[in-house]
């Protein structure tokens, strides 16, 4: 996750400026993306059931969207929708399939043990209208029977995998090889590059941020130590640097058609 779960959001000043064709200072934009992840930092610190459940909700739309991004371009809420609960459907089966251990985290780390509940309650519902929002895509003609089994059957597998891997480790599992490399080459589509040499010239791009952050995590660690690994810890700082990436893409996809 340090290595390109991190790459991955490091180059949202460059995607910012390629998508909307706007040379925004650097300083500017930075400047605004670092308030805001404090105040989601604040949030999240003063309310942590608010906060954890903001992030997971969020997050859930984020991840699901780019499941979907490779092959399917639509800005309508019926597929807004597809997208979150397909991403919620994994959240889902993460926690149920984890939800003792969840649990025991959840106590540790002074966060009220059912702060995660509707994750048991709802995971059928959840799936269920993940289901019918896909085969309605699917009757309507917006995708086709290959694609929708794909979807649903990469669901099957992870719940597969979740169930052979601790918690985090699983979430690592997913976070990497189904979201951030998927993400990396999104991106470097949308910045017109391609191949090895593509990949290359994005992770120059990035380079400074992410060593940025890897050292603003050397530092915490000096700081706080083994604290850095508690599950309140990890929320905070996943909260602080998920969510501000996640409202730029929702933003770019919103408002903006990309240019190749």
């Amino acid at each position: 996750m340090a290595t390109l779960g991190i790459l991955h959001g490091a180059n949202d000043l460059l995607i910012y400026r390629r998508a909307t064709q706007q040379n925004v200072s650097a300083l500017l934009f930075i400047v605004f993306y670092v308030l805001f992840a404090c105040v989601i930092g604040v949030v999240v610190y003063l309310e942590p059931v608010l906060g954890i459940n903001l992030f997971v909700l969020l997050s859930a739309f984020h991840f699901g969207e780019e499941h979907f991004s490779w092959w399917k371009e639509q800005k309508n809420v019926a597929f807004i929708f597809w997208c979150f609960f397909y991403g919620l459907s994994v959240f889902s089966l993460l926690f149920l399939t984890h939800l003792s251990t969840l649990e025991q985290f959840l106590e540790a780390s002074n966060y009220a043990p059912g702060v995660l509940t509707w994750s048991t309650f709802f995971m059928i519902p959840i799936v269920v209208v993940q289901v019918v929002l896909g085969l309605a895509h699917l009757f309507l003609g917006k995708v086709n029977l290959l694609q929708f089994l794909f979807l649903e059957l990469s669901l099957v597998l992870l719940y597969f995998v979740f169930q052979q891997l601790d918690l985090f480790s699983a979430f690592a599992f997913y976070f990497v090889l189904w979201h951030s490399i998927p993400s990396i080459f999104s991106q470097i589509k949308i910045l017109g590059l391609s191949g090895w040499k593509g990949f290359i010239a994005y992770s120059k791009h990035a380079m400074p941020f992410y060593l940025t952050s890897i050292l603003g995590l050397f530092i915490l660690y000096y700081f706080i130590g083994i604290a850095l690994l508690s599950l309140t810890t990890i929320v905070l700082l996943g909260a602080m640097t998920t969510i501000p990436h996640v409202i730029l893409f929702a933003y770019l996809k919103v408002t903006v058609q990309p240019k190749n």
